[in-house]
């Protein structure tokens, strides 16, 4: 393996697409923990969220508009300063027709009410959105271990974590045009440096943007 390779901080648009075909298998949805990571996965990659984020989201954390989205409550844990937040959650195109990411909250959302019903008489005794098959928080570390797994069986071959998520979101954000201001404020930073440290943009991006703009 390369040392650029090994360097990356993106996610290349077709392996993103091998790595969802592989955890999107019928197979593997039919399962809690396939349905559950899937969804948690779609959910980084709309959002750019920290898997530690998405990992704390509460049962009650979810909060639908009539606009399409779905807002997800960042709880404010033990140690947290900044209080929480919410980060939205496109589930509909303007179309109506369902977003990869709102499929998949909407589809483990029912495997979590079958889980329910199995284990306590349909009674939400987890705080948690995604728990685990116990009912406690996933710990990061058996998650990151996954993506990593499924990563490599999907044909990838280069280490992929979850931030490598963040930051490919962020950088399609910005080349989109999302102000900075914007995407600082999506992905939770406190300062606008932080923000232009996950923004990958190369000088071709920045030729693209003036020949349009001319």
């Amino acid at each position: 393996m390369t040392k650029a390779k090994q360097r990356k901080k993106t996610i290349e648009h077709e392996d993103l697409n091998k790595l969802f075909e592989y955890v999107e298998k019928p197979s593997k949805l039919r399962t809690f923990t396939g349905s559950r990571n899937a969804a948690i996965l779609r959910i980084l990659e709309q959002t750019g969220a920290r898997a530690g984020e998405v990992l704390s989201v509460h049962s009650t954390g979810l909060r639908y508009s009539d606009t399409g989205f779905i807002f997800l409550t960042i709880p404010c844990e033990e140690g947290c300063k900044t209080g929480s937040r919410e980060i939205p959650l496109m589930a509909t195109y303007p179309d109506g027709k369902e977003t990869p990411a709102g499929l998949a909250l909407r589809r483990w959302q029912r495997k979590r009410e079958t889980w329910l019903q199995s284990k306590w008489h349909g009674a939400d005794l987890s705080r948690y959105l995604f728990p685990t098959s116990r009912g406690g928080k996933i710990a990061s570390t058996n998650f990151f271990t996954w993506l990593s797994n499924a990563a490599k069986s999907s044909g990838i071959d280069y280490p992929v974590t979850s931030h490598m998520f963040r930051h490919t979101r962020a950088t399609e954000l910005v080349k989109q045009g999302m102000p900075l201001p914007v995407l600082q404020n999506l992905l939770g930073h406190k300062s606008i440096n932080t923000t232009m440290i996950y923004t990958h943009v190369d000088a071709q991006d920045v030729a693209s943007y003036l020949m349009e703009s001319r």
